[in-house]
């Protein structure tokens, strides 16, 4: 569990560090312009909004991958539980 509340903790960090840089680049954007220049940082934004969406679709399928391993976590100690209660 503390594996998972760690990375939890980092994934949650990385994903609102993500979410502020869009919306601080967004913002700059809306008040700038210049010739060439625009139109190229525009494509590297648009290069890092697609690999930021993969990053974070990484994040939710480790923390999928981490909850369906604690819940088979849990389940294989409750039937051990039971088993050794079950012992004559």
């Amino acid at each position: 569990q503390n594996a998972q509340d760690n990375f939890n903790a980092i994934a949650g960090r990385l994903e609102a560090l993500i979410d502020q840089r869009d919306a601080d680049v967004k913002a700059m954007m809306a008040d700038y312009q210049a010739d060439g220049v625009s139109e190229e940082y525009a494509s590297k934004e648009i290069r890092w909004n697609t690999v930021a969406g993969q990053v974070k679709q990484i994040i939710t399928s480790l923390r999928s991958s981490l909850a369906t391993n604690d819940e088979t976590a849990q389940s294989a100690l409750a039937r051990g539980r039971s088993a050794v209660q079950n012992i004559g």
